[in-house]
């Protein structure tokens, strides 16, 4: 599974990357964002429906299914944003592989400057092991986010806030 944020959450399959151990701590991990608000998509997370689930194996094996793939997740979860997006722990610095509901000036930002900020991200222990989800106000409360500079410089120009990840 991958990783969920709501921008808010991360779903997909664990793919092998040169030169990681996928299974080290600071390796890669892919994630998938979706943005709504999610305390239904936690209870509900195990029960995705099949074709859902098909559709994102699917896009593994085609990538060009992906854009398909994230809108029907993003459905489902009555997403405003969904997508693959992928963070080292290490160096802090984060893309999104595939996204819909995002627009591209903010993808390549968040890629250049602003992954290195996000305040979700800064900590590794919230994302322990596979198929871990885990909601943004877990790891920090609103009041901080809204003080943050990743909320005033990226999410509020860009119209996102709640999050939920899924570790994939």
């Amino acid at each position: 599974w991958a990783e969920m944020s709501a921008y808010t959450s991360t779903f997909g399959c664990k793919r092998a990357r040169k030169g990681g151990d996928l299974r080290h701590s600071l390796a890669r991990r892919d994630v998938v964002s979706l943005s709504r608000n999610y305390q239904e998509i936690v209870a509900t997370m195990g029960n995705l429906p099949p074709q859902i689930v098909a559709e994102l194996y699917g896009a593994n094996i085609e990538p060009a299914r992906w854009p398909h793939a994230l809108l029907a997740l993003g459905e489902w979860a009555k997403a405003d944003a969904v997508s693959l997006a992928v963070h080292n722990f290490e160096s802090g610095a984060g893309s999104f592989e595939r996204a819909i509901g995002i627009p591209a000036e903010a993808l390549t930002s968040y890629q250049r400057f602003h992954s290195r900020s996000n305040v979700w991200l800064a900590d590794e222990r919230w994302f322990p092991k596979d198929r871990t989800i885990v909601r943004g106000t877990d790891i920090v409360d609103d009041a901080d986010v809204r003080s943050s500079a990743f909320y005033l410089d990226w999410l509020r120009p860009t119209g996102l806030f709640n999050h939920l990840f899924a570790v994939i």
